[in-house]
């Protein structure tokens, strides 16, 4: 049988996730900034 769950470092990803949704809420300010920008 075969094993379908293997045991990983579950830190060993986070800090390139905590960077990836640091960026996306960056991004996501960026846009919010531009969309409710007034017009001159």
């Amino acid at each position: 049988m075969e094993e379908l769950f293997t045991y990983t470092d579950i830190f060993a990803t986070k800090g390139v996730e905590y960077l990836i949704i640091i960026a996306f809420f960056i991004l996501i300010v960026a846009f919010w900034g531009l969309v409710n920008m007034r017009p001159q």
